[in-house]
C-alpha cells in the first residue's frame, strides 16, 4: 500500500494556491481526499512530501499528523485480521461505518439474477459450479474473504481444489475460474463494488484443441460393424448421427426430424447458444433416420456414455468415445472434405467464425494434399 501527497493544481485559488489531496493506494484500489490545506506550487518539495515556504511548519505537522492516524489505521486492520484497502482506510479515517463485500454473497446474489434467465441445463451446470467454489471457501476457511482480497494467488488456489476434489477436466475448471472473473464484473457494473481485482487476468481454454476426433477409418469402422446387441446398435447410430449433424447431445435430444428438415437442410436452433445451425441432410444420415422413421431411443447421457466405451472397445478405437467427440469429427471432417471454414461455422450453429477457427486450428495433411491438387502442385 502506498500513501502520497500531491497538489491539485486544476483547482488553485486567486493567490496561485493549490489544494493538497492524499492518495492510498493498493492496485487495483485507490482512495482520495483533501488534506484542507493549501500551498504554492513554488513552496512545495514532491520528491519530498512537504512545503518548504512560511507555512512550511504548521503544514508539515498537519501531513505528519495524517499520515500518522493513517499508518494507525492500517495498523489496527492488520491487527484485526482484516483486508487492509483503501477505501476502508479512508472511512475510519472519516469515522464512516465500515462495509465488506464478501465473495460468497456476490455469488449469491449474481446467481439469483442469473437464474432467471437460465435454461434448465446450464441453471443446473452454474448451480453447480458456484457451489463448488463456495465448498472451497468453506473448507479453506475462506467463507468471509472480502473481494478486495481476491487476487490471482487466490485463483491458482481455487484451481488447485478443483484439480483434486472436483475434476481433472480443464475446460470445467476454467469455467469455476470464470465464474468468480464474471461474477465481480457484474458485481462492479452493478457499482457494488469499485474494482475488479481479476479484470486483467485471463484463463486460456484448452478443451477445443484438445477434443480427439475420429478417423474416416473409424467412422467407417462404427458404420460398418453389426452390433448384437440392439442396445449398442442404437448407440451407434446415435453417435453416426452427431458425426453427420455435428449435434451436441442436447441437440440431439430435441432433434425433431418431421418439423428440423426442411428440404434438403435441418435448420435447428442450438440449446446451448440459440443460434441456428444449418445441415445438409446428407444420404448416410437419411437411411439412419429411415431405418428408425426418426431418430433411435433417446436415454440417458450417463447410459449413453456407457455404451460408447463398449462400441469403441468393439471397434477397437482407443479414445473415449463421447458426444463431443462425434461434433467435433463432424467439423473436422467437414474441413477435411475443403468445406469452407464459414460454412462449417453455420452447420456447427457456433456464435462467431473466431469459435470455429479457436477449435480446428489445427490443419491436417489431408486438407493440404486437398489445398496442392487445387493448384496443380501436387500429382
Amino acid at each position: 500500500m502506498t500513501i502520497l501527497y500531491w497538489l491539485r493544481k486544476n483547482q488553485a485559488n486567486r493567490k496561485g494556491e493549490c489544494p493538497i489531496w492524499c492518495s492510498i493506494s493498493k492496485h487495483p484500489y485507490k482512495a482520495e481526499f483533501s488534506c484542507r490545506c493549501s500551498v504554492h506550487p513554488n513552496e512545495w518539495d514532491q520528491a519530498n512530501q512537504q512545503a518548504t515556504g512560511k507555512q512550511a511548519e504548521f503544514l508539515n505537522a498537519h501531513l505528519e499528523q495524517i499520515m500518522a492516524r493513517l499508518l494507525n489505521i492500517r495498523l489496527q486492520l492488520q491487527a484485526q485480521d482484516k483486508p487492509i484497502l483503501p477505501q476502508a482506510i479512508k472511512d475510519i479515517f472519516f469515522a464512516k461505518p465500515e462495509k465488506i463485500i464478501f465473495l460468497k454473497d456476490l455469488l449469491t446474489e449474481h446467481f439469483n439474477e442469473k437464474k432467471l434467465r437460465l435454461k434448465p441445463n446450464s441453471l443446473k451446470n452454474e448451480k453447480s459450479r458456484r457451489q463448488n467454489i463456495i465448498r472451497f471457501l468453506a473448507e479453506t476457511e475462506q467463507a468471509n474473504i472480502a473481494v478486495e482480497e481476491i487476487d490471482e494467488s487466490f485463483m491458482d488456489d481455487l484451481e488447485i481444489f478443483l484439480q483434486y476434489k472436483i475434476t481433472t477436466d480443464h475446460n470445467y475448471k476454467i469455467k469455476h475460474l470464470r465464474l468468480v472473473k464474471e461474477t465481480l464484473t457484474w458485481a462492479k457494473k452493478r457499482k457494488k463494488i469499485k474494482a475488479n481485482p481479476l479484470q486483467d487476468i485471463t484463463w486460456i481454454n484448452g478443451e477445443d484443441q484438445s477434443t480427439p476426433v475420429l478417423s474416416s477409418y473409424e467412422v467407417h469402422k462404427i458404420e460398418s460393424t453389426i452390433f448384437t446387441s440392439e442396445s449398442l446398435q442404437h448407440a451407434a447410430d446415435r453417435l453416426l448421427i452427431q458425426i453427420y449433424t455435428g449435434f451436441s447431445y442436447i441437440d440431439l435430444v430435441n432433434f425433431k426430424p418431421d418439423t428440423d428438415i426442411v428440404g434438403k437442410w435441418i435448420k435447428k436452433e442450438r440449446q446451448k447458444t440459440n443460434i441456428e445451425a444449418i445441415i445438409p441432410v446428407m444420404e448416410k444420415l437419411k437411411l439412419i433416420l429411415a431405418k428408425y422413421e426418426g431418430i433411435p431411443p433417446v436415454i440417458s447421457n450417463a447410459k449413453y456414455n456407457e455404451q460408447l466405451k463398449s462400441i469403441a472397445k468393439i471397434c477397437g478405437i482407443r479414445m473415449k468415445l463421447s458426444s463431443r467427440v462425434a461434433r467435433k469429427t463432424a467439423g473436422q471432417l467437414w474441413i477435411d472434405a475443403g468445406v469452407s471454414i464459414e460454412s462449417v461455422s453455420k452447420m456447427l450453429g457456433h456464435a462467431n467464425i473466431k469459435t470455429t477457427q479457436k477449435a480446428y486450428v489445427k490443419v491436417t495433411e489431408k486438407r493440404i494434399e486437398l489445398e496442392l491438387k487445387k493448384t496443380g502442385l501436387w500429382e
